[in-house]
């Protein structure tokens, strides 16, 4: 497998994540306010903070997949040369 199909597996992955926890959120969301409990708002809430997560990721991935340059002459993905 090479890196830019691994790249693409990643963000895929991700974006399924990010969806099923926007989903999740609004049903437990929904059925928090509906059913009056205030655990299931704050789970959907949880749901909801899980979403930063991906999106770090999202971001992330465009960034240390970036070819070499100038300034990284062993790509972005390299922290330290071993």
């Amino acid at each position: 497998m090479d890196a830019l199909d691994r790249e693409a597996r990643i963000r895929r992955v991700t974006w399924v994540g990010l969806g099923t926890n926007l989903g999740l959120a609004a049903l437990k969301l929904a059925a928090g306010i509906f059913g009056h409990s205030r655990a299931v708002v704050a789970d959907a809430v949880h749901s909801i903070s899980d979403c930063g997560t991906d999106v770090a990721i999202l971001v992330g991935t465009r960034l240390w997949s970036q070819p070499r340059d100038h300034d990284h002459p062993y790509g972005h993905a390299r922290i330290v040369q071993r």
